[in-house]
This record gives structure tokens, C-alpha cells and sequence, in this order.
């Protein structure tokens, strides 16, 4: 039940809001992704703007 309702929100979440990078924010994917057999992510901070019609 929680796969589905996770699946869910993720397929819902881009047409209900618009999504944004927080300002200010240095984020180099090629810098700061490391892989050691599994990803060490950097925290990427967004802002989630509910869609205007």
C-alpha cells in the first residue's frame, strides 16, 4: 500500500505544483555526487508553488 500511495504522489505531485530550485543555492551534480556503492546525495532544498490556471 505504501509503494502504491508513494507512486501516487509522485505522478500527482508535477501537475498540481509547480517545482523550483531554491535561490542562492550552489548545486554541481558533478562536483557533489559521490558514489561509494551507493550515492551520497547533497541536500537540495525546492519550493513546491501550486499551478496557476
Amino acid at each position: 500500500m505504501a509503494w502504491l500511495q508513494g507512486k501516487l504522489f509522485l505522478a500527482k505531485t508535477p501537475w498540481v505544483f509547480d517545482i523550483f530550485k531554491v535561490p542562492n543555492q550552489n548545486y554541481d551534480l558533478d562536483k557533489t555526487l559521490l558514489h561509494y556503492g551507493f550515492f551520497e546525495k547533497p541536500e537540495l532544498n525546492v519550493r513546491f508553488v501550486p499551478v496557476r490556471d
